[in-house]
């Protein structure tokens, strides 16, 4: 197994760690659940730059990384969810996870036709907010409700724009 599998695999991995400390009522587990969250999340930034450095783009990285994104994230907001029981907090996660779930059949749907779905600018950003968010809400974070609320509106906004992309285009429109 090559670095940037051995990375996307480890991300897979610490999820359940991470929820572990999330949901574990022991002295400190919020920041120890933060330390891991954080070496996690750095690891699909890590494992796409050694990924192209080293020339070693793999079908299973291709088809694991984007997975391991959204377990990491998806599971560990879930597991908040049953701590921090509101539910304007469900209707957050329900919107990313059905976003997260529509563009993945839309890209399994699309494959076959030849369709590159590589990571954009607006999935990088909705990415990074989900990450902040995750970390604002691990530690209880006053601002995180609405650096979640962010997260969602640009989950949203990049689901919008991948369908738009995916359009077909008609030079011969009138």
């Amino acid at each position: 197994m090559n670095l940037p599998n051995l990375l996307t695999t480890l991300r897979i991995v610490l999820a359940p760690c991470c929820i572990l400390f999330i949901m574990w009522e022991v002295p400190h587990n919020r920041l120890i659940a933060l330390v891991i969250f954080v070496i996690a999340f750095l690891t699909d930034i890590l494992d796409g730059i050694a990924a192209r450095a080293t020339k070693k783009v793999t079908d299973f990285g291709k088809l694991f990384d984007p997975l391991a994104d959204k377990i990491l994230v998806i599971s560990i907001l879930i597991a908040l969810a049953f701590k921090i029981q509101e539910p304007w907090y469900w209707t957050a996660v329900a919107i990313i996870w059905l976003r997260e779930i529509f563009i993945a059949l839309l890209r399994r749907r699309r494959a076959p036709q030849g369709v590159a779905t590589e990571a954009n600018l607006y999935g990088k950003t909705k990415t990074l907010l989900q990450g902040l968010a995750v970390c604002m809400l691990i530690l209880n974070i006053m601002i995180a409700p609405y650096l979640l609320w962010a997260a969602v509106a640009f989950s949203v906004y990049s689901g919008i724009q991948y369908v738009n992309s995916w359009q077909p285009r008609n030079q011969n429109r009138k």
